[in-house]
C-alpha cells in the first residue's frame, strides 16, 4: 500500500453496521489493510442536520465530509426499507430515537448518496433488506477491493 485507507460504515440505527464491521472482521484480510470505522465525519453531518442540532456546524461537518472523499477514503452507506428496520425495533428497540426519526434519518443517507455518489465513486450504497450478514459483506467486499487497489497506485 502507499497510502492508509480508512472506510466508514454509516447509515442509521438498526441497518446493519455493526453486523457489517464484525463480518468484515471475522470472512476476510481487509480488516488487516484498512482501517474501518463504525460510523464517521457523515454520522455527525446526518444526524446534526436530521435533528437540527448545531446548525451553525453543518457546513464545517459537509466540508471535512468533502475533503475525507477527496483523501481517497471510502464510505459504505447501509439503508433498510421501512418493513427491515420496523422488524429490528420490534426486536429490539433502540435505547435513543423512535421508530419515526430512525426512519427520517434512513432517508437522509439515501438523499446524501445522491448527492455525492455522481463525484465520489468511493461512496457505496448497499440495501440490507432480505439479505443475511455474509451476502452484504459480499457486496461490500468487491468495493472493499476497489479501495484497496486504489491504495496501491
Amino acid at each position: 500500500m502507499i497510502r492508509p485507507i480508512y472506510i466508514d460504515l454509516e447509515g442509521a440505527d438498526l441497518t446493519g453496521k455493526s453486523t457489517l464491521l464484525m463480518t468484515t472482521f471475522k470472512e476476510g484480510d481487509y480488516s488487516k489493510l484498512m482501517c474501518f470505522h463504525d460510523r464517521g465525519i457523515m454520522t455527525h453531518y446526518v444526524y446534526n442536520k436530521c435533528f437540527n442540532r448545531f446548525p451553525e456546524d453543518l457546513d464545517m461537518w459537509f466540508d471535512q465530509l468533502i475533503k475525507f472523499l477527496e483523501a481517497g477514503n471510502g464510505i459504505i452507506i447501509l439503508t433498510a426499507g421501512v418493513s427491515t428496520i420496523g422488524e429490528r425495533f420490534g426486536e429490539r428497540s433502540d435505547d435513543l430515537f423512535k421508530l419515526d426519526r430512525i426512519l427520517a434519518v434512513n432517508e437522509e443517507y439515501i438523499k446524501l448518496y445522491f448527492e455525492l455518489s455522481p463525484t465520489y465513486d468511493t461512496v457505496r450504497l448497499i440495501s440490507t433488506d432480505d439479505k443475511t450478514p455474509k451476502e452484504i459483506y459480499k457486496e461490500a467486499s468487491s468495493f472493499y477491493g476497489k479501495m484497496f487497489l486504489r491504495s496501491t497506485e
